[in-house]
């Protein structure tokens, strides 16, 4: 049996898989707090937010000195250049 849900257009092979993605979209809606990315359901921002850690989370930079966050290593460095810059010229001046 190979059918599409009605709900995601999520192509589902066997009935077995077509019940249990259809209770992972009804048991979401029951829930207090829903994953964005996959809909999946959760009773607590905790249990949210352990998933969203665990399950699609991307491998983020941290600055150890100013302990901002960056997306990618690239935005981390042109960062810490600007800071490195800023700093210079700061002492430069006050001197």
């Amino acid at each position: 049996m190979r059918s599409r849900c009605q709900v995601c257009s999520e192509v589902i092979l066997t009935s077995q898989q077509h019940l249990e993605h259809m209770e992972r979209h009804y048991v979401s809606t029951m829930k207090s707090f829903a994953c964005r990315s996959c809909k999946q359901g959760f009773n607590s921002v905790d249990d949210l937010q352990s998933h969203l850690i665990s399950d699609h989370a991307k491998r983020f930079f941290s600055c150890l000195l100013c302990t901002e966050i960056y997306q990618t290593e690239v935005d981390l460095k042109v960062s810490c250049a600007i800071d490195q810059t800023v700093t210079a010229l700061i002492t430069m001046l006050s001197s």
